[in-house]
């Protein structure tokens, strides 16, 4: 994702780019970036994922304090400059490890009706992957 960002948008300097390689899920991912932006006083940013993760990461990162000005499914953004990855994405979307994947997304997006910060999901996953 770093390579295809610094290809995308040259003009961003490496250095305004941090990597989050500690966070095993999404609501620590999300926490893990409110104190990077803390740290350079600023709270925006652009979310780039799969399609179906978009929704919950938004709104995860929101309930940190960080605000999505713009959010990207990494499928799309992949297929404008790769026009033979669509016939790919068209089978990917089908697969059913993604079907798999939409069915979590949605139990784990109604779960933060009650659970706004993925608390119970993070603990779950910090068990399983830890």
């Amino acid at each position: 994702m770093r390579d295809y960002l610094f290809k995308r948008f040259p003009d961003i300097p490496g250095s305004a780019v941090q990597l989050d390689e500690q966070s095993l899920d999404t609501p620590g991912n999300a926490e893990h970036v409110a104190r990077f932006l803390t740290q350079w006083k600023t709270q925006k940013v652009a979310l780039l994922t799969v399609s179906f993760h978009v929704p919950r990461s938004k709104r995860l990162f929101g309930e940190f304090g960080v605000k999505v000005a713009h959010s990207f499914s990494a499928e799309e953004e992949f297929a404008k400059y790769a026009p033979q990855y669509r016939t790919f994405l068209k089978n990917y979307r089908r697969s059913p490890r993604v079907i798999i994947e939409i069915m979590k997304e949605w139990c784990l997006r109604s779960l933060l009706i009650v659970d706004p910060r993925g608390t119970i999901p993070k603990i779950l996953t910090h068990r399983i992957r830890g």
